[in-house]
């Protein structure tokens, strides 16, 4: 491999790979916009130049093959001076309107010309001026004069998701991006332009205006949208303003990483992040004439009644227990615990019918790149688990004939609208009518308002746990905000249930959870959650759809 020195330190990289690639490998950075890992090679904003010994001239890091024994310098007083001269052509007729733009704490020009340029503007003219503010598809707003034509977001719609929407139009100084004729930027990952535009160009039309960047802090979690469990950045308003009063989480953003989904996430999973505020189940709702305690802790003591009874009278077979996939690892096994080997049900599934995939289904995307079929984050875990029928026991579908009917008296429903399945409405209203409902959720529904008792549960920002997505990536997720209302995280809830009812090994934390299950599953075997922390996710085997798009081949 061809060995290197950059500013003093040396380095081997594989054939084929660039300076830009090496000086990230060493931590230097090396300033550039319309570079992108994922979107190969521009070269066309010439922020990047470097000095090579032996050449005569600057040449760009990011189209630059690294050679055997090359000398680089990325902070020769020649690079300095060309970086200056860039950042002053890219600001020539840039707008000063940075008190007013969104990108502004976020901006890369702004960070640039404050560590490279700082020079005083010798424009005498007029600067040229072009559209700003213009809508060019539901959730993107165009404004051409910030614009510096790095082309990262006209790449991405041409190579990544394909229609190619936006183009640069015109030549010279009066060249601006601008939305083809007759069309829209209306697809399902045109978010991702604005996280790749370097300055405020191109902003969602959701987030504009809504706080400012510098009160924002980004935290890491994994999206529960679908199977594949993107991992993302979670930012929180850390400072109530006017328009975001009562606001914790205000965006969802990517977060790079190769083995799951790359630089993306799809509009479905971006915009998600709105239903951990919106429509949230912040009490105990009690059906009327139920004669359940509107508490939880006393609602947990009348379930803990209800059960036993039920185990006295028939041993656990009129016990019924679905169980959404959007319940961590950890929960489940503590699912399991209570429900499938210490009341001794066989009744319990996290298959919901309309809302789940047969096996194998969820393999391949539905868009082509990143989204699934299978809705949930988590049903490879819980199949591992085995939140299955047990013994001849009813799967989710047969659970809710037999509430109806009448056969099976009580039923435990977990992290899941029945509402929105694929059962039938009517089965569903008579199986809440003719038995004991209790459903552990987060949300409101039509089901809150007709089952036994609806007890709130926080989602998965609002408490810690571990998801494996459907390839066997097992990924760690942490607490980002504090749970709202009366909700309580589902692991302590579940721990107090099993109190009640003398289940032993239910005081155990998610750590020592996990630590059962890499000792006792395969697909966690071997696994901690150091590992997981360092690595952000454990794969069981190599992910061979990666290199098609998500790193171009040098």
């Amino acid at each position: 491999m061809p060995r290197l020195t950059i500013d003093g330190q040396g380095i081997e990289m594989p054939a084929g790979a660039t300076v830009m690639e090496a000086a990230e490998a060493l931590g230097i950075l090396v300033p550039h916009y319309c570079y992108h890992a994922a979107l190969g090679i521009a070269g066309n904003c010439r922020m990047c130049l470097v000095e090579i010994e032996r050449l005569p001239k600057l040449v760009t890091a990011c189209t630059q093959p690294v050679m055997d024994d090359m000398v680089v310098y990325t902070k020769s007083e020649k690079v300095l001076e060309a970086q200056r001269d860039v950042q002053e052509f890219l600001l020539k007729n840039h707008p000063l309107d940075c008190p007013v733009c969104d990108q502004a704490g976020e901006c890369l020009l702004q960070d640039f010309y404050m560590k490279y340029a700082q020079h005083d503007s010798r424009l005498l003219e007029s600067k040229n001026r072009k559209t700003k503010a213009k809508s060019i598809g539901p959730r993107i707003i165009l404004d051409q004069e910030r614009c510096i034509v790095c082309t990262r977001c006209v790449r991405f719609l041409r190579d990544v998701t394909k229609p190619g929407e936006l183009g640069v139009f015109g030549r010279g100084s009066r060249e601006a991006l601008d939305i083809f004729p007759g069309v829209e930027l209306d697809n399902d990952y045109d978010g991702n332009v604005v996280d790749l535009c370097p300055v405020g160009a191109l902003t969602d039309k959701s987030f504009r205006f809504r706080v400012r960047s510098w009160y924002l802090d980004h935290r890491v979690s994994v999206c529960d949208g679908c199977s594949t469990g993107c991992n993302v950045f979670v930012d929180i308003n850390i400072q109530k303003t006017y328009k975001n009063e009562g606001k914790r989480i205000v965006r969802f953003r990517p977060r790079p990483t190769p083995e799951i989904n790359g630089h993306w996430i799809c509009n479905h999973g971006r915009y998600s992040f709105r239903k951990h505020e919106e429509e949230r189940l912040l009490v105990p709702r009690i059906r009327s004439g139920a004669g359940w305690p509107d508490d939880v802790d006393r609602a947990l003591k009348t379930l803990t009644t209800t059960l036993r009874e039920e185990v006295e009278g028939s041993g656990g077979n009129t016990i019924g227990v679905i169980v959404a996939p959007s319940v961590s690892n950890e929960e489940a096994l503590l699912i399991r615990k209570i429900f499938a080997e210490s009341i001794g049900t066989p009744n319990i599934d996290h298959r919901i019918p309309g809302l789940s995939c047969e096996s194998g289904d969820d393999q391949e995307p539905v868009d082509g790149l990143l989204r699934r079929r299978d809705p949930w984050p988590n049903s490879r875990g819980l199949a591992e688990i085995g939140l299955v029928p047990r013994d001849g026991g009813l799967d989710t579908e047969g659970m809710i004939e037999a509430a109806a009917a009448g056969s099976l008296t009580t039923l435990v429903i977990i992290g899941v609208d029945l509402t929105e399945s694929g059962l039938s409405a009517e089965t569903v209203r008579k199986a809440w009518e003719a038995s004991t409902v209790v459903a552990f959720v987060s949300h409101r529904s039509e089901m809150t308002s007709h089952v036994t008792a609806a007890l709130p549960i926080a989602t998965h920002l609002e408490r810690d746990g571990t998801f494996a997505n459907y390839k066997g990536a097992v990924q760690r997720f942490r607490k980002v905000v504090d749970p709202i209302g009366e909700t309580r995280p589902l692991l302590p809830i579940l721990s107090q249930l099993g109190r009640l009812l003398d289940v032993d090994g239910v005081e155990l934390s998610a750590e020592s959870l996990f630590e059962e299950m890499a000792t006792t599953l395969p697909l966690f075997d071997g696994l901690t959650l150091d590992r997981l922390d360092e690595q952000d996710a454990a794969l069981p085997e190599p992910v061979e759809w990666l290199d098609t798009w998500v790193v171009p081949q040098l």
